[in-house]
């Protein structure tokens, strides 16, 4: 059946490197379409580049995208993961200018950086981002993963949408919230004879980020290529309370034969109903 709605657009902001995330908001926009569209008379339309914009001739092509999309969004939702993006005429990347265009604009603007480790590629790219997040005028957002993200993405979207004549019915914030990330903490020690030896510390920090607890929670690591890695760890995963807030550390052993990538699978239950999650981490 048909319904009155107001549209709201969306354009989803971030370098080429943000692929796997933009498409995870795109995915949590549209969820939101299907829970709440009807029942708010609201409907979300996502805006990207790759699949909104027109090819025309005239102004270099970032602003192009900003007369496209940047000018006609009425949220503008922006990701950084390792790199800036490229330069443009006027901003230090097209991204960074998007923002600038939207906020002077009046437009609702969230951004978010991610906290996952750096692959090597982009080690020489990275410096950038943290010097522009330094001096990021605001409060920016953290993520760990896409579930991180789309969490905090669909936060800030309820938070915006009775600006537009929603409901403001927020989802409940007391799920189980629970994050894994690879932690490589490096130090630089000396042997009994004076020589300097680099030490390098791994661990699997799983955090539950949010106020509710995780009930039997136990989480069993495999690689992706399906390789034993149950002799990584210095001490196996049990099966416990994961509180609020509270996080667990499971460090182990990096080889030169170890997976590039290991799979967090998470499982526990809230109030008796069986929850779980899987995550892929890189190692590097």
């Amino acid at each position: 059946m048909t319904f009155a709605a107001t549209v709201v657009q969306v354009f989803i902001a971030s370098p080429s490197d943000t692929t796997s995330s933009r498409d995870a908001i795109e995915r949590a926009l549209s969820r939101w379409n299907a829970s709440r569209a009807e029942s708010d008379n609201l409907v979300i339309l996502p805006r990207r580049y790759e699949t909104s914009a027109v090819p025309q001739m005239g102004n270099d092509g970032q602003q192009v995208i900003n007369k496209q999309l940047v000018d006609s969004a009425d949220i503008v939702i922006a990701v950084f993961a390792n790199k800036l993006g490229s330069a443009t005429p006027r901003s230090i990347s097209g991204t960074v200018e998007e923002i600038k265009e939207a906020y002077e604009a009046g437009k609702k603007v969230h951004v978010y950086f991610s906290e996952a480790p750096v692959p090597r590629e982009f080690m020489d790219q990275v410096a950038e981002l943290e010097k522009y997040k330094t001096e990021f005028q605001g409060l920016y957002g953290t993520y760990t993963d896409d579930s991180d993200l789309v969490d905090k993405v669909r936060h800030a979207i309820d938070t915006d949408m009775p600006s537009f004549g929603g409901v403001s019915h927020q989802e409940p914030i007391s799920a189980a919230n629970p994050i894994a990330r690879h932690q490589h903490d490096r130090s630089t020690e000396s042997d009994s004879k004076g020589r300097i030896r680099n030490r390098h510390r791994h661990a699997i920090v799983i955090e539950n980020k949010s106020v509710s607890e995780a009930t039997d929670f136990l989480v069993k690591f495999e690689s992706d290529d399906e390789n034993d890695v149950s002799n990584m760890f210095y001490e196996e995963p049990i099966r416990e309370t994961l509180y609020g807030h509270d996080q667990r550390s499971y460090k182990f052993e990096m080889t030169m034969a170890s997976a590039n990538r290991l799979v967090a699978s998470m499982t526990w239950k809230e109030n008796g109903e069986e929850k779980s999650r899987r995550t892929t981490i890189s190692l590097f």
